[in-house]
């Protein structure tokens, strides 16, 4: 923002947006790079997406000059997902006001400017952590639990059945269509937990491909582990077989690195950590569980949200010159305005976003670690 030099262009969302965007980010919020960029632009606070799952039964046959067969699309349905919308304000303190209406101090004009980078680096670390970890619970959860003032909820998980139950002070619970089993212990697919020597891993990894298959789902080919876990695995005594002869790679691993094909899959170990409103610090990606998926394809869709915004912050009465003031942005969103009573300047900031599955069969969210 060094070339901002009048009060107007400062509060220019075409300013303020580009340079919040190019913000550096505190934390590497690997879920939403990983699951949640890109997207289509929505402007509605719902999306109505038609679904439309394989199906197995073969297309019919033609002779020629035979009229053409009438396709439908079997096992359709049609779900709604709604947008998660964050919008704050912070006021800034009067010495941004004094220090910005001091056009001919070029110092003045950067200690006012400094305060509201600040502001904006600060709005943004708690935006991009509210997404990521809204990112992280639907992939791992398949549902979305806040309370009466918007703060995330963890839901709860039956180890077993995978039956999934809203925390006590839900008050909005947004859920994704992932049936029960696909968590917990995947309908009896999870034989036994990952780090207990005797599991053998392989031939529960291939009983999930081969249970995708058999309902049209794609493929998955990707295994999300907390990192904390990734030590627990050389408890696994085929995991064990593979490090003996993959002696360098094994290395890789226990400094940090994802295993790639290992029996089919490439594993990602993922770390990081969220405090929720209660003070209680959790990870993002639970202990006990992971996440099996395909790449990332038509079975995930992403949306960014629209946010009608004041590119001019001009005082009118006239109702039609105030609605021609308005613009429609897409996705994060920042502006700042001048206020009253008392004179200050607050600055906004906010994110309209949606991720949903277009098949929720092509998830999985077992419980694999104690």
């Amino acid at each position: 923002m060094a070339d901002l030099a009048t009060m107007q262009q400062l509060l220019d969302p075409r300013e303020l947006i580009p340079h919040y965007m190019a913000l550096p980010s505190i934390l590497e919020y690997y879920f939403t790079k990983t699951f949640g960029s890109g997207g289509i632009n929505v402007d509605s606070d719902s999306v109505r997406m038609i679904s439309v799952s394989a199906s197995m039964t073969p297309g019919q046959g033609n002779v020629r000059n035979g009229k053409a067969r009438l396709i439908k699309p079997k096992g359709a349905s049609e779900k709604f997902f709604s947008m998660f919308r964050y919008f704050t304000e912070m006021p800034l303190e009067a010495d941004a006001l004094r220090a910005l209406r001091e056009l001919d101090s070029p110092a003045m004009q950067a200690r006012g400017r400094q305060i509201v980078e600040l502001a904006q680096q600060e709005s943004k670390t708690q935006a991009d952590l509210f997404k990521e970890v809204v990112i992280a619970n639907i992939l791992t959860y398949g549902r979305v639990n806040l309370d009466a003032q918007g703060n995330i909820l963890v839901p709860s998980v039956h180890a077993t059945t995978g039956v999934i139950t809203d925390h006590a002070d839900t008050v909005i619970s947004a859920d994704f269509g992932v049936a029960d089993s696909h968590r917990g212990d995947l309908g009896g697919l999870v034989t036994g937990l990952f780090s207990t020597a005797a599991t053998k891993i392989p031939d529960i990894l291939e009983s999930i491909v081969v249970a995708a298959a058999d309902a049209g789902a794609p493929e998955p080919k990707h295994i999300y582990i907390n990192k904390k876990k990734k030590a627990l695995l050389r408890n696994n005594t085929q995991f064990n077989d593979w490090a003996k002869y993959n002696s360098l790679r094994v290395d890789q691993v226990l400094n940090g690195d994802g295993i790639e094909n290992l029996w089919g899959f490439d594993w990602h170990f993922v770390s990081g950590k969220w405090t929720d409103s209660s003070g209680t610090s959790r990870e993002l990606l639970p202990l006990t569980s992971a996440i099996f998926c395909p790449d990332n394809g038509p079975w995930l869709r992403n949306f960014n949200g629209s946010e009608l915004i004041d590119t001019t912050n001009l005082v009118t009465n006239d109702l039609l010159s105030a609605l021609n003031q308005l613009t429609t942005v897409y996705g994060p969103f920042s502006y700042a305005e001048t206020t009253r009573n008392p004179a200050g300047l607050s600055y906004f900031q906010g994110d309209n976003f949606g991720l949903g599955f277009a098949d929720p069969n092509a998830i999985w969210m077992p419980t694999v670690f104690a």
